[in-house]
């Protein structure tokens, strides 16, 4: 950490002193060590990189499904204490994550198959072909394993008639050249792109849309009364929700029932804030039976109190980079809600850092919640420890509005 009496920060809206954060995880069964390790791990980095000092506390367990850490954050006189909780369903999606390369087959074919009948994907490629490309690869990679061993068992086959010896012999010797394939060359895929992680993503998106997850809705009715307990506490100022990834989904139903059970949630007390990082919403909210989350998306927005902003990056494919996740489900809002931010990963990282890592999926779509290499605006730690709620912090920045370079056609209203 460094060590450092700058300048304090000294805008009229730097009015946070007590802060209580709720974090929502993508579909990821990494659980609370990770997500612990990696911003404890990053913020020492980046208070060495921006100038101010954060100390990150030990992480305990509130109970099965909560874990909590703390926060200082201190720049000259200035010093603001987070209580930072991050709300466990990771057990949740181990139990619906499938195992096994040759069951992956099966559950990448049924869901890609949903995902054309329902015309999911066609609106994918019609809003941004990065996202469309990432969508597919999984797809294809797996079509490709299986016209490699199709070809090898063919050849093979033609190889055994060609010497006289039965067909089916070169079959069998070609179905044992084509096996190693699925059984080595997919985890390695899995590795280093998230082949399956993805098609897991996919399938869990199609449960969730017909409720097929009661244990999911039982542990957010659970959240939701558990943020409503939370904030009692004298003197927060503001309460922050964050949702990564799918999580920008998970945390978007969070919030509207704790709106279902205070509509005056974010009226009274403290304010909320709500920020989704590298979402892909609209995933989710084009599928059929999904009135029930479009529903709660429009409380969110219907609610002015509320202060979204929704980052994203052009380089990220897992999400609709810079596109209003709202006005893709074509649902009416207020204003600029949410605003739609990018965190310009070409500022966070130096030239040479931008060439490296710019093509690494893995982190250009964890980079919100790690450090930069130079000081930039968009500086997670900031949001989640400083001493600025999200919106004041982001007030000068118009949201960003037409932006179609992914696009291949104007989709209009979702």
């Amino acid at each position: 950490m460094a060590d450092q009496d700058a300048e304090p920060v000294t805008e009229a809206v730097a009015n946070v002193r007590r802060r209580q954060v709720f974090f929502v995880s993508g579909y990821d069964p990494k659980g609370a060590a990770f997500y612990h390790d990696l911003y404890t791990s990053q913020a020492a980095l980046q208070a060495g990189v921006s100038g101010y000092r954060i100390e990150t506390s030990a992480r305990k367990r509130l109970g099965r499904h909560i874990a909590r850490w703390t926060v200082a954050w201190r720049q000259g006189s200035r010093q603001v204490d987070t209580t930072y909780d991050f709300l466990r369903w990771d057990d949740i999606m181990r139990q619906h994550w499938p195992r096994g390369e040759f069951a992956m087959v099966g559950i990448a074919a049924k869901t890609y198959w949903r995902y054309i009948l329902t015309g999911v994907l066609r609106r994918v490629l019609q809003t941004s072909w990065p996202t469309f490309i990432a969508a597919i690869y999984p797809a294809l990679l797996i079509m490709l394993m299986i016209i490699i061993s199709a070809l090898m068992i063919f050849l093979l086959s033609c190889a055994s008639l060609a010497l006289g010896a039965p067909w089916w012999a070169g079959a069998i010797l070609g179905a044992g050249f084509g096996w190693p394939i699925f059984k080595f060359a997919s985890p390695v895929l899995d590795t280093k792109l998230g082949m399956h992680w993805l098609v897991r993503i996919y399938a869990f998106n199609l449960k969730q849309a017909a409720r097929e997850v009661p244990e999911l809705d039982v542990r957010l009715d659970f959240f939701a009364d558990h943020i409503l307990n939370a904030i009692k506490a004298d003197g927060i100022d503001e309460v922050l929700l964050v949702g990564h990834s799918t999580g920008a989904q998970t945390v978007c139903d969070l919030l509207a029932r704790i709106l279902k059970r205070d509509p005056d949630f974010a009226r009274h007390g403290p304010a909320v804030s709500l920020l989704t990082l590298g979402g892909s919403i609209p995933m989710l909210a084009w599928l059929p039976g999904t009135e029930w989350f479009r529903q709660s998306v429009q409380a969110i927005v219907s609610e002015p109190a509320i202060g979204w902003i929704d980052f994203t990056a052009a380089q990220d494919g897992a999400t609709f980079a810079l596109q209003d996740p709202v006005g893709l489900m074509g649902l009416p809002s207020k204003g600029e809600t949410p605003k739609v931010l990018s965190t310009k990963l070409f500022e966070l990282l130096t030239p040479e850092g931008f060439r490296k890592k710019h093509h690494d999926w893995n982190y250009v779509h964890f980079h919100y919640m790690m450090a930069s290499e130079r000081p930039a605006e968009y500086d997670y730690f900031l949001i989640s420890a400083g001493p600025m709620t999200l919106a004041a912090r982001f007030a000068a920045r118009p949201t960003t509005k037409g932006f179609s370079r992914f696009a291949n056609r104007k989709t209009g209203k979702s």
